[in-house]
Formats: C-alpha cells, structure tokens, sequence
C-alpha cells in the first residue's frame, strides 16, 4: 500500500468539477475547494484507514441511480 501524500490529495481536491446537485450527504460540491486547506488532516485520516482497515459504515454506502442517455425515456434501451 502506498499512503498518499497531502500534495496529491490536495490536487484531487482542487481538481474536482462543481456539482450544483447534492449527493447522499446532502452536501453540494460548489465549495469543495474551500476544504483544499484540509487536505493534511484528510490524507492522514485516509492513510489511516488503508493502515487498520476500519472503515466508519457510513463510507462504505453508495447510491446508484440510472441516467437517460437520450431520446424517449420510457424505453427502457435509453437507460
């Protein structure tokens, strides 16, 4: 495992596109890279994780949602 560093968290957190949408926390992404000065406290609590292997369970929840491509959305082929 290699731990990752605050540089590349930073970057991954400046890099992040703004979401008008809220995701499953409820939270919108527009101020996303006011937490770029985070990102030592986040790497740590990260590496962390991958060290122990303990993950809280609310990480390990995911929502899947189906998008239209295009055309007709009651045909079922355009999902």
């Amino acid at each position: 495992m290699v731990p990752i560093m605050e540089a590349e968290m930073k970057s991954a957190i400046v890099s992040q596109k703004k979401k008008k949408k809220k995701g499953y926390d409820e939270k919108a992404s527009k101020n996303l890279k006011t937490w770029a000065s985070l990102s030592h406290p986040l790497s740590y609590f990260y590496n962390h994780l991958l060290c122990t292997g303990i993950f809280p369970s609310h990480l390990k929840f995911s929502v899947i949602k189906a998008l239209c491509k295009e055309g007709d959305k009651i045909s079922m082929t355009n999902w």
